[in-house]
């Protein structure tokens, strides 16, 4: 039995889809940073719909952001999060396909927009960030199928305890010097990405409250133990 450790589940277990500025050239973080337009969402405004063709790529200024599909029983079922600085919505323009998944907001968000014409030309034209896409999407692969092996393999608690840590990680910002973030998310929400009821999210944090793991201030879930969260997500 090997336990997952801070470090190691941080990195190997979230999902972050950025475009590694540094790695650019500046002529290429110069076009990414003059094209397309800001957009400004509103808390539950959609994006996009499944289905619908993809117009272009999306870039995280501030705020949260889910991609959700709707299950065959009509429940909503949450598979990522994108925050500050990800990138989202591309997939459809370098498969030629429609998007597979829905997205909304979760709280009022910022977005820079970058037109299908314009992405798809700095794709042909700079071989850096092709391969920046590349590295974001297999990486994403890998990581959505770890998070599968968890979901199958544990509990809810476990499955909250991961949702929780890896939430924590996407409220924060750039400028946070706290490794605890404001967590603001809606129980429906946490529970269609943990994939149970309401009931039964509420029942199991209210155990992560009982033992002074987490802390809950009216919408707001704060973490306590980092480590001891971590603890609860062992992998065999």
């Amino acid at each position: 039995m090997i336990l997952m450790t801070l470090e190691t589940t941080a990195k190997d277990y979230d999902i972050f889809s950025n475009i590694e500025h540094q790695s650019l050239m500046p002529v290429e973080n110069a076009i990414l940073e003059n094209s397309g337009k800001i957009l400004k969402f509103k808390k539950k405004e959609i994006i996009y719909d499944a289905g619908e063709k993809s117009l272009g790529a999306y870039f995280v200024i501030k705020g949260l952001v889910k991609m959700f599909q709707i299950n065959p029983d009509g429940r909503e079922q949450i598979l990522f999060f994108f925050s500050e600085d990800e990138a989202f919505g591309y997939r459809p323009l370098l498969s030629n396909t429609t998007h597979s998944f829905s997205a909304t907001c979760t709280e009022d968000t910022e977005i820079k927009f970058i037109d299908a014409d314009a992405f798809l030309k700095l794709v042909d034209t700079s071989a850096m960030f092709a391969k920046n896409l590349l590295k974001s999407l297999s990486y994403e692969f890998a990581v959505f199928g770890k998070r599968m092996n968890i979901y199958a393999q544990k509990g809810i608690k476990e499955r909250l305890a991961f949702a929780l840590l890896l939430l924590n990680e996407k409220y924060k910002t750039k400028k946070s010097k706290s490794e605890i973030s404001n967590i603001v998310l809606s129980r429906t929400d946490l529970a269609a990405f943990v994939g149970t009821s309401v009931d039964v999210i509420t029942r199991n944090l209210n155990y992560y409250i009982d033992n002074k793991l987490v802390r809950v201030n009216g919408k707001s879930i704060f973490i306590l133990e980092i480590a001891k969260l971590y603890q609860n997500i062992e992998m065999y």
